[in-house]
């Protein structure tokens, strides 16, 4: 996530699919302070009930620097032009 690689590696697909299910996330590759681990461990806990949720998420270490208001109000750099309400492009 962090890294632009996948914690879970495997040559097996199969294999990959039960590290996904089973193994802790690999974040050995990659030297990562305190803060990216706490968030990304958070974001990978096997149980949903022990996934960091939405509240927790903002208040994370990690986002310490993140202003949620300014960001919430800013605009966006891009708007695109849509024809028709369905549009997709």
């Amino acid at each position: 996530m962090l890294a632009g690689k996948t914690p879970f590696m495997d040559t097996s697909p199969y294999r990959l699919y039960e590290k996904v299910l089973i193994a802790s996330p690999n974040l050995s590759y990659q030297v990562f302070d305190e803060d990216s681990c706490s968030l990304l461990q958070g974001l990978l806990a096997k149980l949903p009930q022990q996934r960091l949720t939405q509240a927790q998420i903002l208040a994370q270490p990690f986002f310490r620097s993140v202003n949620w208001l300014t960001l919430l109000h800013a605009p966006p750099p891009f708007v695109p032009v849509l024809t028709y309400p369905f549009d997709t492009s």
